[in-house]
């Protein structure tokens, strides 16, 4: 058994019996890790601290490689986040973006992934109401780019045609990208022209625009590209939250 110490983001808390928790951390390191914290809910009862979701510190762990759940040492937070839990909008924005990373991330650190998701975190917390779509939005597009999934905007992902400034599209899920209107097979896939083109690539880009058009729109056609590329077997839970509450002022 080793000492490992690293940053790292707390997803998910699981009780455990009485006062231990089952945590789930996004690590710079080591990709996603599952902890057993035993005593947490006791020392938080007397007024010692606790864990929150979504906050950001230094790791250590009691690891040993061919546990499924490795100890913890120690978690100590330096952001924690708490904008995240006052309404239920910016709450579910943060979950999903968590979400995606638990379904699909493993045990394999990834440096890249862990900044763009600190920094939509930190967009989403921070996104004044009108903008608050277009961050969680954002946040959730910049992750699947991070996992290799970015979507094909500028060319037909059949022909190979670069669009013009006026061509209009169909969205093809499974192949990545849009179609142009001479390779549209049946009519299918959600129609994206040159607007949304330019909103999708400033939110790849992390510059959701100031007052994103169609909110709930968007969010379909992004929640259609995640379950065509990540390795989902069952609906996001909070995907039905943000599809009902899209668009819908931040109170």
């Amino acid at each position: 058994m080793s000492i490992v110490t690293g940053r790292a983001v707390l997803l998910r808390i699981h009780p455990y019996g009485e006062t231990s928790r089952i945590l789930r951390f996004l690590t710079e390191g080591r990709g996603v890790v599952g902890v057993m914290a035993r005593g947490v809910g006791q020392r938080t009862s007397r007024g010692e601290g606790g864990l929150e979701t979504f906050a950001d510190g230094t790791l250590t762990l009691h690891v040993k490689e061919s546990r499924e759940l490795q100890t913890l040492r120690d978690f100590s937070p330096r952001v924690s986040r708490p904008e995240l839990g006052r309404n239920l909008l910016r709450l579910s924005g943060a979950s999903l973006l968590a979400e995606m990373i638990l379904v699909h991330v493993g045990e394999e650190g990834n440096p890249d992934l862990f900044r763009t998701f600190v920094e939509s975190l930190d967009s989403v917390a921070a996104a004044q109401p009108g903008r608050l779509p277009g961050a969680i939005l954002s946040g959730g597009w910049r992750i699947m780019a991070s996992l290799g999934f970015h979507p094909e905007l500028s060319r037909c992902v059949e022909c190979g045609q670069a669009f013009s400034e006026e061509d209009v599209g169909r969205f093809d899920f499974s192949a990545g990208g849009i179609r142009c209107a001479a390779c549209v097979q049946d009519g299918k896939g959600p129609r994206v022209g040159p607007g949304a083109r330019e909103e999708l690539r400033g939110l790849i880009r992390g510059e959701p625009p100031t007052a994103l058009r169609g909110g709930r729109a968007h969010l379909s056609l992004f929640a259609n590209f995640v379950y065509a590329h990540l390795a989902v077997d069952r609906p996001l839970r909070t995907l039905p939250f943000l599809q009902a509450h899209m668009g819908h002022d931040d109170a």
